[in-house]
């Protein structure tokens, strides 16, 4: 009986020792701040500061308590590490809801954040805080979303003028068509196929001018380049009653450029003057230099550009105007050659009605300055 009371002693006081010790561990865990195994908040930053990817813990009222570098500049996050208004702040709540929900999951989320931006994030419970691992998409996913997206446009490129060729060659095959009608066909399918020539060319030179590592920047005589770009517009322009004015202080300067692919750029920025002005109208390509730099300037007095589509003339495809014959590249090649010539294509436009419908200018640096000039 002595025996069985010790043993029923022994037993109840293991029980309540390990009841104690679990109780101890309970408490531990709910008033203890949750951070990682063997870490207090500050050696947390610093373990996590060389991190590749971003982290941050997050609270139940939706405010951040920790984030590393890559975390803050992931999330574009201020001196009091708060969210920045952004479209994608709404889907950031609406998964730290389902993270916290009745039916728990751990959101994985992809964010476009521009047009060749974007992140992830996975969000998971971490004791009474959330653990948010975030990370910026790398380039291959940067480039197959571009990818998409010019396919998708290319296709809608190519749609109108296949559809108009199509109906058109349909219509062709009646042997009782007027003779009229039938040049008027003939006339729409070759202007159509020579859209879409021009449409493949254009693309053609994008595609090379992307695939150059490098352009061939020397001093150039900017002056020769306009006369040849002139030149090469010239018989269009006078077809259509347009008149092309160069204005250049001689000497002037050489410029640091590329000749081949300057030239290109005059002669888009004039082509495409002429393509929109009405005639009578004049273009006007200027260059005026400056002790650093040559400035360049195409100006027309043509009908101009509503402003609302002034930031948009660059991107491939785009049209001010829906009836524009052009391939919607013009401008794109343009800002693209200037990219790698470190400078920018500024376009403005005054309201319409008034005169010099379109301005586009950029600068390039100047290499040398001739004597007269600088005797001047």
């Amino acid at each position: 009986m002595i025996a069985l009371d010790l043993n029923v002693a022994l037993g109840l006081g293991l029980f309540a020792l390990a009841g104690a010790l679990w109780l101890a561990a309970w408490l531990d865990r709910r008033l203890a701040p949750p951070v990682l195994p063997g870490t207090s908040p500050t050696e947390l930053e610093a373990r996590a500061a060389g991190a590749p990817i971003g982290i941050a813990l997050i609270d139940r009222s939706g405010a951040i308590q920790f984030a590393n570098g890559p975390a803050r500049r992931i999330l574009e996050l201020d001196t009091q590490q708060r969210l920045p208004d952004r479209p994608w702040v709404s889907a950031w709540r609406e998964d730290l809801a389902a993270l916290r929900g009745p039916e728990p999951v751990n959101p994985y989320r992809v964010i476009s954040a521009g047009s060749d931006a974007a992140f992830s994030w996975w969000l998971c419970p971490f004791g009474d805080l959330a653990l948010v691992l975030t990370q910026e998409l790398g380039q291959a996913a940067r480039g197959e979303r571009v990818a998409r997206t010019f396919l998708a446009d290319l296709s809608h490129e190519l749609r109108t003028p296949l559809t108009a060729i199509l109906a058109h060659l349909e219509l062709l095959r009646d042997p009782g068509l007027p003779e009229a009608t039938h040049d008027t066909s003939l006339r729409l399918v070759h202007q159509e196929a020579t859209r879409i020539s021009r449409l493949v060319q254009d693309l053609l030179t994008l595609s090379r001018l992307e695939a150059v590592a490098e352009f061939d920047l020397r001093a150039a005589d900017t002056l020769v380049v306009a006369e040849t770009a002139i030149a090469d517009v010239i018989l269009e322009a006078e077809r259509r009653g347009i008149a092309i004015d160069l204005e250049a202080r001689r000497p002037l300067p050489r410029a640091v450029a590329d000749p081949d692919r300057l030239r290109q750029v005059f002669v888009n920025l004039l082509d495409n003057a002429v393509k929109y002005c009405e005639p009578g109208c004049r273009v006007r390509l200027t260059l005026a230099p400056s002790t650093t730099a040559l400035a360049i300037t195409v100006t027309d007095d043509g009908p101009g550009i509503p402003p609302e589509h002034l930031p948009n003339l660059t991107r491939r495809f785009y049209r001010a105007r829906p009836d524009g014959s052009g391939s919607g590249l013009g401008l794109a090649i343009v800002d693209e050659i200037l990219r790698r010539h470190h400078t920018a294509l500024v376009l403005s436009s005054p309201p319409q009605g008034e005169a010099n419908g379109l301005q586009a200018s950029f600068t390039l640096p100047v290499v040398e300055q001739p004597a007269e000039a600088r005797h001047a």
